[in-house]
């Protein structure tokens, strides 16, 4: 390990190193419920990295896994076994895709986007009573 001291939020996406961010909790399953926890949770180091400007290397089947698909952000892997391999067969169009991506991504991240769309959608859900239905969304 090299600790490297304590660094803002702003200091931390500057000094991260290039490459990819691994966002993985263990490579077996013998720990109780991790698997399942795996399924609900959304790490924070997914929006580190990619406030950073990293791709992520997520497990597949995991809740961060369907974002990462979903909008090219990384690889999805279901065994760290896999990764240098998945790694060497990425083209350098498809590694382009997808920092053309990080970066549209990590600019949302960094302005607030996400959060100034949640107090939207929250005050029109609460200004239109109900709860149940989207501003944005069906």
């Amino acid at each position: 390990m090299d600790y490297r001291g304590v660094l803002s939020p702003n200091q931390i996406v500057q000094k991260l190193p290039s490459g990819f961010g691994l966002v993985w909790d263990v490579n077996t399953n013998q720990y109780e419920n991790s698997e399942e926890y795996a399924k609900y949770n959304n790490p924070h180091k997914v929006s580190l990295y990619i406030a950073s400007g990293l791709p992520v290397i997520v497990k597949r089947g995991t809740a961060i896994a369907t974002m990462v698909q979903t909008y090219n952000l990384g690889i999805i892997i279901d065994s760290l076994d896999e990764l240098e391999e998945k790694i060497h067969q990425l083209t350098e169009r498809q590694l382009d895709g997808i920092m053309i991506q990080v970066n549209h991504f990590k600019m949302l991240l960094t302005t607030g986007f996400f959060t100034k769309h949640a107090i939207i959608e929250t005050e029109f859900q609460i200004a239109m009573g109900y709860p149940e239905r989207s501003l944005f969304y069906e």
